[in-house]
């Protein structure tokens, strides 16, 4: 939900300021980053939901 919400906003060209990673924008390095933390988001539900 706050990487929806995050994208959102970005891709609205707005900057979210990020505690631990710092400025999300649109650059390419930018969503490279945002892109893996979501993959990576996606695996552990996955993941939670599979051993319940």
């Amino acid at each position: 939900m706050a990487v929806t919400t995050a994208r959102l906003f970005i891709n609205k060209s707005t900057k979210v300021y990020i505690l631990i990673i710092g400025i999300m924008d649109n650059k390419s390095a930018r969503k490279l980053i945002s892109n893996t933390f979501s993959s990576f988001t996606e695996f552990e539900r996955d993941m939670i939901i599979e051993f319940t």
